[in-house]
């Protein structure tokens, strides 16, 4: 909470700073950016959830980094080469396997010369099933729209009470307390609000396909595990957490052939146990695993925080500004790093 108030009160003037000089001042040479899709059209099962990024926004941003940064392959990260380079670097990296990866993001990236790799949840290739947050934005849009009978509040209502959920409003109550636990409870209000989810993953088609998957690949996008259906883990127990890593590591080896065995945490690693990390350390050996704390270090060398960058109309400049500045700051204090 401090890190967002901190944000919105200084990354706007933070913005007039020149990158080159913070980045000499935290000694931060490699950033890995954080993004999910981009999109000038609205997206309805993100529309109550976040607002993707517009194109010629993604492309500025894009700029900035080629401006300030050399982009790199995941490749170099996993042979080191990178962390020993003078140059500043990005790792660009995406999650969730959004369609708009292919249509939108592919062309921009190809045209600018710019590697990147993409985070996949195994349950949402070729659209086989709808992340239970996405499914959350077309509810609430589906309730906006609608006149409800007071019998159809109250079936509601009950259906919250039932999993001992707080009911504020419907949107608020969706948004802010439902977890992936609730997949059921998620389901059913689909059904009584005959939201089809099936339906639109046919007709729509949020996620990548294998199809476009292999082409991407082809095209020099590297692909890694972003879990099975993208629960949070601090919300999941330890043994839950391994299932959705291992398995989704082994899907994407099987089905993404020569990929690396990289894993991204699903919305944070925030509470992740020493547990988990000495599983893979020792049982199951990993490439590289990802957070989203911003720039920090960790006490484990093959695990690296990103920064997310979908922040509204803030410019990149602002919030990698911010990032190294909060940095440092945090440094004074101690607090640089992610500790277990």
């Amino acid at each position: 909470m401090f890190k967002y108030l901190f944000f919105r009160a200084f990354a706007k003037p933070f913005g007039y700073l020149p990158t080159s000089m913070l980045r000499f001042l935290s000694g931060q040479k490699f950033i890995v950016p954080l993004f999910h899709t981009v999109s000038d059209v609205p997206l309805l099962h993100l529309k109550h959830i976040y607002e993707p990024i517009r194109v010629a926004k993604f492309r500025k941003d894009i700029d900035f980094f080629l401006q300030n940064y050399r982009p790199t392959h995941i490749n170099k990260l996993l042979n080191g080469s990178v962390l020993k380079e003078k140059e500043p670097h990005f790792l660009l990296t995406f999650d969730d396997g959004m369609s708009e990866l292919y249509n939108i993001i592919m062309p921009i990236l190809q045209e600018k010369g710019v590697p990147a790799t993409v985070f996949l949840n195994a349950e949402f290739v070729d659209n086989k099933s709808l992340f239970y947050r996405h499914k959350v934005s077309l509810l609430i849009e589906k309730w906006q729209n609608m006149q409800p009978s007071l019998a159809l509040q109250n079936e509601i209502q009950a259906l919250f009470l039932a999993e001992k959920l707080p009911f504020t409003t419907f949107a608020q109550t969706l948004i802010e307390e439902t977890q992936h636990k609730h997949i059921p409870l998620i389901d059913a209000l689909g059904e009584k609000l005959e939201v089809d989810f099936a339906n639109y993953l046919v007709k729509q088609k949020p996620y990548l396909s294998l199809a476009q998957i292999h082409e991407m690949q082809q095209k020099g996008f590297t692909f890694g595990a972003h879990s099975l259906s993208h629960p949070q883990y601090s919300h999941v127990s330890l043994e839950e957490q391994l299932r959705q890593t291992q398995a989704c590591i082994e899907f994407v080896l099987k089905y993404v052939p020569n990929s690396p065995k990289v894993f991204a945490f699903p919305f944070t690693d925030f509470e992740v146990s020493k547990d988990f990390f000495s599983y893979f350390q020792q049982k199951y050996p990993l490439d590289f695993t990802f957070g989203c704390a911003g720039l920090k270090k960790s006490e484990y060398s093959t695990h690296i925080q990103r920064i997310e960058c979908e922040k509204g109309d803030y410019s990149m400049k602002s919030i990698i500004n911010t990032e190294h500045i909060f940095y440092m700051l945090s440094a004074l204090i101690g607090k640089n790093k992610v500790l277990r």
